[in-house]
């Protein structure tokens, strides 16, 4: 049986060897990415200091280093933990700094794991779909409670951050990235003000009117032709 990967991430305990590893990937593989993608990064802008949560659309495997490389501070990825069963993607993973969730399961390991990350002052970043959509539409899939419960407890500001084409990439059952045009676009932050709902609320209409903002965040980043009439209702 292979041993469960651990939750904790790099970037909790080696942020130096994570912003490390983004400066040269950003200086080796920048021309390659520029070449191949024609990719840009659109109205990028410094991060609120201190502790923050992105959050993206997740079309497909190469969105990572898109949303990596529009960040300019490394931050911690929340990644399915079968990933890490790979021995060639759980080191690029991991030394990109990110850490393992059991989806579905209440995972509290990765819930802890996201605490220390943000009690340190770091980027947290998650995927609220929880998995990568395949029909490439904002929407089609529900949104999971994790990015919401996570804001509600931490009260930091969530930045939002899309790929536009990443899906043509590297689509379903391709082995070999496509060269296409690919780009990475990040939208103002949601301030604690600009999201939390009253206190008396019950928890699970607070995490909808939460991830009501999160959906409406990304959908305003993304061309209207990504973007479908939300799934109703929260994944736990």
């Amino acid at each position: 049986m292979e041993p469960q990967p651990s939750s904790r991430s790099r970037a909790s305990g080696e942020p130096e060897r994570v912003a490390a590893y983004w400066e040269s990937v950003k200086a080796k593989a920048g021309p390659l990415l520029r070449w191949l993608w024609g990719f840009e990064m659109k109205d990028a802008v410094p991060l609120p200091e201190g502790p923050v949560i992105i959050v993206s659309n997740h079309v497909s495997y190469v969105d990572p280093l898109l949303v990596g490389w529009i960040l300019d501070r490394p931050g911690a990825f929340m990644a399915k933990a079968e990933l890490f069963n790979i021995p060639g993607v759980r080191w690029f993973i991991t030394s990109a700094g990110a850490f393992p969730v059991s989806r579905g399961k209440g995972d509290s390991g990765a819930m802890e794991t996201a605490d220390r990350i943000l009690n340190a002052g770091w980027p947290l970043i998650i995927y609220p779909e929880g998995t990568r959509n395949d029909t490439g539409k904002w929407g089609a899939v529900r949104l999971r409670s994790g990015a919401a419960r996570i804001a509600l407890a931490h009260r930091v500001p969530i930045v939002p951050v899309v790929t536009v084409n990443a899906d043509t990439i590297l689509p379903k059952g391709a082995w070999w990235p496509r060269r296409v045009h690919a780009d990475a676009r990040m939208g103002p932050p949601l301030m604690p003000a600009d999201y939390l709902p009253p206190e008396d609320w019950p928890l699970e209409a607070q995490i909808a009117h939460v991830n009501g903002r999160i959906f409406a965040a990304v959908a305003a980043l993304l061309p209207p032709s990504m973007v479908v009439t939300p799934v109703a209702g929260t994944e736990p």
